[in-house]
């Protein structure tokens, strides 16, 4: 899902995944506990991302639909943010929001 905003995953063994370039530039990191518990992230959880165009917007949106997420926000601008805030939101089939935009002009 994340591959439109510039991330692959360079990182994964158990407990670990990490997405970026590399573990030096690497932005965004997936991690259990030491303990092994499993998290629970509160109600109302949210990750948001920033995109670098609104087509790469469009395609997160895409992306994430055809891996199982529900629809949200479809793309779209919220001038009530700014008059360039281009995003969407979707949530994942565990129920965790994600949210990408763009802040840059069409």
């Amino acid at each position: 899902v994340l591959a439109p905003l510039g991330y692959r995953r360079f990182k994964e063994e158990p407990g670990t995944v990490g997405y970026g370039g590399d573990p030096v530039t690497s932005s965004f990191w997936l991690q259990v506990p030491a303990d092994g518990r499993t998290v629970v992230p509160m109600a109302g959880f949210h990750l948001a991302f920033t995109a670098g165009s609104r087509a790469a917007v469009e395609a997160v949106h895409a992306v994430a639909l055809e891996q199982g997420a529900r629809d949200t926000v479809a793309p779209r601008l919220l001038p009530s943010v700014h008059p360039d805030y281009y995003h969407t939101m979707l949530t994942d089939p565990d129920g965790h929001r994600m949210e990408v935009a763009c802040h840059r002009p069409g």
